[in-house]
C-alpha cells in the first residue's frame, strides 16, 4: 500500500515537473528572443479602399559607418501581402539591424502600375526599437495621369473592349498615326496596334518597335 502511494506521488510529481518545465521553457523562449518585432498595418487608396494583394517589406536602411561595414545600405527583413480588406502583418528579426526601419510597398506583378503609384515609406524605427512592435498605414495615391488615362478608357467603350484593355495595359500609346484609309495606328516601345476605321482592331504586333516621327497624338 505504501509503496503504491510512493509510486502515484512519483508519477504526480513527475507530471508537476513536466508541466513546470514546459511552462519555464516557453517564458525562455519568449524572454529570449528580445530581437524578434511584429508590425501591423493596412494599405489603402486615395478613396479610402482597401487594397488587397500588395506586397509589403520592411527595410533596414543604413548609412555612413554601419552601411560600409555590412557592404550594403539596405537589407529586407521581412515581407508580407495584404489581405482582403487590406490587412498586413510582418514578422521580423531585429538582431542584425542597425539603420532606420522603414516600412514599403513594393512593385510586384500583382501592382497595378497604371492606376497607382507606390506609397512613400513610414519610418517605424522607435516604437519598433523601443516596443518591439508597431502599425504602419499606407495611403496609395493615384498615378500621374490616371485621370486621363481614365477618360481615354471610357472613350474606348470601357475596360472590357479591345481599345480600353490595351490602354489599361499599355496607358496611353506616346505616339498615334492616322492613315489615309482612316486606320488608327496605336505605337509603344514594345508593341503597335493597328484599328480600323470603326475602331476594331485589326494588327497586334507585340514586337518592340521604333516611334515614327512627328508629335504624338490623342489615343481617340
Amino acid at each position: 500500500m505504501i509503496h503504491r502511494l510512493l509510486a502515484r506521488n512519483i508519477r504526480r510529481s513527475r507530471g508537476l515537473f513536466v508541466l513546470t518545465t514546459l511552462a519555464l521553457a516557453t517564458a525562455l523562449s519568449v524572454a529570449g528572443a528580445p530581437d524578434s518585432a511584429t508590425i501591423d498595418g493596412q494599405v489603402f487608396d486615395a478613396e479610402g479602399r482597401p487594397l488587397a494583394g500588395v506586397s509589403v517589406v520592411l527595410v533596414d536602411r543604413a548609412a555612413g559607418l554601419a552601411a560600409l561595414a555590412r557592404g550594403e545600405q539596405e537589407i529586407e527583413l521581412g515581407r508580407a501581402r495584404t489581405d482582403r480588406l487590406g490587412f498586413f502583418r510582418i514578422e521580423a528579426d531585429l538582431s542584425e539591424s542597425v539603420g532606420r526601419l522603414l516600412v514599403r510597398c513594393v512593385a510586384d506583378r500583382h501592382w497595378d502600375v497604371r492606376r497607382y503609384e507606390l506609397p512613400v515609406d513610414v519610418d517605424i524605427t522607435t516604437p519598433l526599437r523601443e516596443r518591439r512592435h508597431a502599425i504602419a498605414t499606407l495611403l496609395v495615391r493615384d498615378a500621374p495621369g490616371w485621370r486621363e488615362l481614365r477618360r481615354a478608357i471610357v472613350r474606348a467603350g470601357g475596360a472590357r473592349t479591345e481599345r480600353g484593355r490595351i490602354l489599361r495595359t499599355h496607358g496611353l500609346p506616346p505616339e498615334t498615326v492616322t492613315s489615309l484609309d482612316g486606320r488608327s495606328v496605336w505605337i509603344y516601345p514594345s508593341a503597335r496596334y493597328v484599328f480600323d476605321p470603326a475602331g476594331r482592331l485589326v494588327e497586334a504586333d507585340r514586337r518592340p518597335k521604333v516611334a515614327a516621327g512627328g508629335p504624338p497624338r490623342d489615343a481617340s
